[in-house]
């Protein structure tokens, strides 16, 4: 699972990373731009996601709902990205409370096993 701080960072993120997916390893975007949450809800439902990349409001509404699930997660990634304001994913209001709540209820870190990184 990767967390970034935007949309189009997210998705700047995937086309990166999409030269070392495969169908064996697919790769999701989950984020509000442009997707309806029912859409990641069909997709999840109908396929497994091995790299999900996108941002902490629509992770953490799509494992509130069920749809997501991080009962495997091996790894969060926290993108580092720095914006325009000069601030990171944690710094930013929004976002960084929403990471938090996201930590805090759903990645279970105490057990080490889940690695975070930050990138």
């Amino acid at each position: 699972m990767i967390v970034s701080p935007a949309a189009l960072r997210a998705a700047e993120v995937v086309r990166t990373m999409k030269e070392f997916t495969s169908p064996k390893l697919p790769i999701m975007k989950v984020f509000a731009k442009h997707v309806k949450i029912e859409e990641h809800h069909e997709k999840l439902s109908n396929s497994v996601v091995r790299i999900c990349v996108g941002t902490p409001n629509r992770m953490l509404k799509l494992l509130e709902d069920g749809s997501l699930s991080v009962a495997e997660l091996k790894w969060v990634i926290i993108d580092g990205f720095i914006n325009a304001k000069n601030l990171n994913l944690l710094e930013t209001k929004d976002t960084g409370d929403d990471f938090f709540k996201l930590f805090e209820n759903h990645f279970n870190v105490g057990d080490c096993s889940i690695k975070l990184c930050f990138f």
